[in-house]
C-alpha cells in the first residue's frame, strides 16, 4: 500500500492488515499452521494450538463439525467464519 502512495503510520497499516486478513481471507485448516490459523478464524494463539493438536492426533478435518470437536474452541465462533475455512 505504502508502495502506491498510501500514508499512515506502521500501527495503522498493521490494523489494515489484520482487518483483510480477518475479513477476506480463507485458511486451510488441515495444512495452515497456528499462527496462519488464528487471525482469520478470529481465535486465538492457543485455541489454534489446539486446532493444530487435534489434526495431528486425530487426522485431517472434513467438516465443520469435526472442528467442532477440538477442545477448547467456540463452536458459535466457528460457525460464524465457516466461510474463511477451507479443508482441502
Amino acid at each position: 500500500m505504502r508502495g502506491l502512495g498510501a500514508k499512515a503510520t506502521d500501527e495503522q497499516f498493521e490494523r489494515v492488515l489484520r482487518h483483510l486478513i480477518r475479513t477476506q481471507t480463507k485458511v486451510n485448516v488441515n495444512t495452515a499452521t497456528a499462527a496462519q490459523i488464528a487471525p482469520v478464524l478470529d481465535i486465538s494463539d492457543a485455541a489454534a494450538a489446539v486446532l493444530v493438536k487435534h489434526r495431528g492426533e486425530k487426522g485431517a478435518f472434513k467438516t465443520i463439525e469435526d472442528l467442532k470437536k477440538a477442545a477448547g474452541l467456540d463452536p458459535t465462533k466457528l460457525e460464524e467464519r465457516k466461510d474463511r475455512i477451507a479443508f482441502q
